[in-house]
């Protein structure tokens, strides 16, 4: 009797251990996916904002003030965390401006 007893207690902890690893699993996918999400969604916004940021500058007066502003807030957007580089074209594919130090095609 005792070694049936050790037995069921032996296999009923195995079984509570299994139960509370799976939902401990299935809670950190659930949470990092949620954040994943949340974190793509902000960087999203702000990609966004600072396109129509870069966009508000394009349609100020061409002026060499005006292309000098754009050109260091392009350099700026490339400099941040996380990003590799930031090129803005022109509606024919031409880059006009990028953050990258020697791109051939850029004009400053």
């Amino acid at each position: 009797m005792r070694l049936r007893l050790a037995s069921m207690t032996v296999g009923l902890t195995a079984g509570v251990t299994v139960v509370v690893a799976a939902a401990s699993a299935a809670g950190a996918y659930f949470y990092s996916t949620h954040h994943f999400e949340t974190l793509l969604e902000g960087a999203r916004a702000t990609a966004l904002a600072q396109g129509e940021l870069v966009r508000a500058g394009a349609r100020a007066p061409d002026d060499r003030a005006g292309s000098q502003l754009i050109g260091r807030m392009v350099e700026g957007f490339g400099r941040q965390p996380g990003v590799e580089s930031v090129m803005l074209l022109d509606r024919t594919g031409v880059v006009r401006y990028s953050s990258l130090p020697r791109l051939p095609t850029a004009r400053p």
